[in-house]
């Protein structure tokens, strides 16, 4: 796939250019997301589809900052749904309240719009890196047999330290 910016040849699958480090255009299947390769309020690209549900989709998305690329999560709210007022309103209540928040334990967000062409509303977010449920159940496990494992070791400790300290008063 060849740079858009210095037209260096990449290999096949690579996201940005070796050369110059510009963003390589996502090569898109047939029955792939037509939002996936595009960029949406002019400066978010998307690269994926994170989840799904009722009403829209959130994308992984990349912007552009200066040399190096942040990580956005972007949640769309699907056109059906961005006909109905009432719906609008509460999507635009969440934007509001959202980018009032600041604290460490909630995400921040950057922008918000409508994409053109599809008329979806979209909402451009920090993107949260984190585990899935299943592995940080399988690491709760295995930190909880360490502790148990400490424990029985601590346990051996004291129960040898008690016997050595009544053998040696015996003697």
């Amino acid at each position: 796939m060849e740079c858009l910016a210095c037209h260096t040849p990449n290999n096949d699958g690579a996201r940005f250019c070796a050369k110059c480090g510009a963003p390589l255009p996502v090569q898109k299947a047939a029955d792939a997301d037509p939002l996936i390769g595009n960029t949406v309020g002019g400066r978010y690209r998307i690269t994926g589809v994170l989840g799904e549900g009722g009403m829209g989709r959130v994308y992984v998305g990349e912007q552009q900052m200066g040399t190096s690329v942040r990580k956005v999560a972007i949640k769309t709210l699907l056109s059906q749904f961005a006909k109905d007022p009432q719906t609008v309103a509460r999507f635009m209540r969440e934007v509001g309240t959202v980018s009032e928040l600041e604290h460490p334990n909630t995400i921040k967000v950057f922008d918000f719009g409508q994409i053109e062409g599809s008329g979806e509303l979209y909402i451009a977010m920090e993107m949260l890196q984190g585990t899935a449920s299943t592995t940080r159940s399988h690491r709760a496990t295995r930190c909880l047999r360490s502790v148990s494992t400490a424990s029985s070791g601590r346990s051996a400790a004291r129960s040898r330290k008690r016997t050595t300290r009544a053998s040696s008063t015996a003697i």
